[in-house]
């Protein structure tokens, strides 16, 4: 699980942000912006996910006790980063066969293809 860990922190480099002032769309996840996350697979491949976001990014609305909202997606993993799927490409980077060791996937393999999309809705108290 640690290499595959590396491997997914090694290709996680960027976070897509909409709807803050003042940031780009794209961002580094070694931001100063007020914006981290960091994510990883435990030895059953259930994935965590965790983010923190400066309050001041959300603007004024929050101080006057207005609702906001977050939406984060997570993209599903490559095919490629799969465990137990082998990718044959040729000099081109044609994909020439995929050879597929079921003794190697994890038990919910397919679900880690998935597009995961959730929200939530708050209002901060003083």
């Amino acid at each position: 699980m640690n290499i595959n860990n590396k491997r997914f922190t090694e290709k996680s480099k960027l976070i897509k942000v909409t709807g803050a002032s003042g940031l780009d769309t794209l961002i580094s996840v070694y931001n100063a912006d007020g914006i981290k996350a960091i994510g990883a697979f435990n030895n059953k491949m259930s994935y965590t996910y965790e983010l923190s976001v400066d309050l001041k990014l959300l603007g004024p609305s929050v101080k006057q006790g207005a609702k906001f909202y977050y939406n984060v997606k997570t993209i599903g993993l490559p095919l490629d980063d799969m465990p137990g799927v082998e990718i044959i490409r040729d000099a081109s980077g044609t994909i020439t066969a995929i050879n597929i060791h079921k003794d190697q996937m994890p038990a919910n393999s397919v679900d880690m293809r998935a597009v995961t999309d959730f929200w939530g809705e708050y209002t901060l108290a003083k």
